[in-house]
């Protein structure tokens, strides 16, 4: 199991299921999260365990539910909601606006946090109308560079030992790929015909392949990709190397698999620069585009660059203006073909 060290085989079947859940697109269905926590919950022994994302608007701060364990009651998750849409988005123990380094894709409990006065913080009253005042915290903040994408941990009586944070940690990865992904496609529900459509939506070089690897479709800057290295291309996809892997499972159909690239080329600053003087851009763009290049969705890279989503919606609009394309995924085309004219 990748990044997951556990002893016994009724636990390491248990993170099995955890890992292929949140690696695994079902038609139809929002549910990897959800069901992934469920499970989870059990494994780390939780007495309450919860998945939530929070975004920052206008009216305040939005909190969704994106999972939580059977232990972790309804009128549990309503209150959660209730109780921090109230508040601000700094919390005590991070900020959800930009999360601190030190705690991005880590899993830690009470403990790692110097003389934490838990009488002062934010949520205690939460604490005490869910019980959980006295209980221990393992959680991890997923994170997508500086933005936070989610919550995920629990809480229990019984204090966390070193190996369950390790075992949190293992899993970080999957949850940081399924929940990046779902943020670049915009939804979770999602049909397999529809997929080829959505993938024209996400920046970064994006593939649907049949179970053979074989590429059934491309969007724009996976195609300008595999015109500027075919053959390496083809190759990573066969070995997964420097791809995200997602298997998309419909009823009738044969298993799909959607790849999307996690990582920006080897060097991205020379046709960075050749885009910048090819198409005019301010030291703004250049930067918007950059975080693009790489993969980022808008509220990663508002993150990044300290200024609201719809400043980026923005920039990204003066950047297709700029390259005459009408979409993200073709300004990345662009880019990439770019660097090819650049190089010849």
């Amino acid at each position: 199991m990748r990044g997951v060290s556990l002893r016994g085989r009724v636990p390491r079947l248990a993170a099995a299921a955890i890992v292929e859940r949140l690696e695994r697109l079902d038609e139809g269905s929002g549910q990897a999260v959800h069901d992934a926590m469920d499970t989870l919950g059990g494994l780390l022994r939780f007495d309450a365990a919860i998945a939530y994302g929070i975004q920052s608007s206008p009216g305040g701060i939005e909190i969704s539910v994106l999972g939580s364990a059977k232990t972790f009651r309804p009128w549990m998750v309503q209150a959660t909601v209730g109780f921090m849409r109230a508040v601000r988005p700094i919390f005590g123990l991070y900020d959800s606006s930009r999360p601190e380094p030190w705690q991005r894709n880590r899993a830690l409990v009470f403990d790692d946090f110097e003389q934490v006065d838990r009488s002062r913080l934010a949520l205690w009253p939460l604490f005490l109308r869910l019980g959980v005042d006295r209980s221990d915290q393992l959680r991890a903040l997923v994170c997508d560079g500086p933005s936070l994408l989610a919550w995920v941990g629990g809480f229990r009586r019984e204090k966390f030992q070193p190996e369950e944070k390790r075992i949190l940690d293992g899993f970080v990865p999957a949850f940081r790929r399924r929940l990046r992904l779902e943020r670049q496609l915009g939804r979770e529900r999602l049909r397999a015909a529809a997929l080829p459509a959505a993938l024209e939506a996400v920046s970064a070089p994006a593939f649907l392949l049949a179970p053979s690897r074989r590429i059934l479709h491309a969007n724009a800057a996976g195609r300008a990709l595999l015109e500027r290295d075919g053959a390496g291309t083809r190759e990573s996809l066969r070995s997964g190397q420097g791809f995200s892997l997602t298997r998309v499972s419909s009823p009738g159909l044969a298993e799909l698999v959607l790849a999307v690239r996690e990582a920006p080329a080897a060097d991205a600053a020379p046709r960075l620069r050749s885009a910048a003087a090819r198409w005019s851009l301010t030291r703004r763009e250049r930067q918007v585009l950059a975080l693009l290049a790489r993969g980022d969705a808008n509220k990663t890279i508002a993150a990044a660059l300290r200024v609201a989503e719809g400043t980026v919606e923005t920039f990204v609009t003066r950047l297709m203006h700029k390259a005459q394309v009408g979409s993200r995924s073709a300004l990345l085309a662009e880019l990439w073909k770019n660097e090819r004219r650049g190089a010849s």
